[in-house]
């Protein structure tokens, strides 16, 4: 009799664990939500513009994001001299 070996196996296939794999640069995402018909619109007026929809509004959340960078950098001088003048 040949000798066999028996090998018990998973009932289920393990699945990756694709949040360990995960590799974008930032897990934080500014977004809007818009109408299905408003994102058709965006969709067909980014591909006559051979584009994508994030890049053209990339330009204009730059921007917002260094105005909220100003304000922040306005607001923490401000609370220093607070902070000075009530030392």
């Amino acid at each position: 009799m040949a000798k066999t070996t028996a090998q018990a196996t998973p009932a289920r296939r393990i699945r990756p664990d694709w949040r360990s794999r995960e590799v974008r640069p930032s897990n934080k995402v500014v977004a809007r939500r818009v109408s299905e018909d408003d994102h058709q619109a965006l969709k067909r007026f980014a591909e006559a513009h051979g584009t994508k929809i994030a890049e053209m509004i990339a330009p204009a959340v730059e921007e917002l994001i260094e105005q909220a960078r100003a304000f922040c950098r306005e607001i923490d001088v401000q609370d220093q001299e607070m902070t000075a003048k009530a030392s």
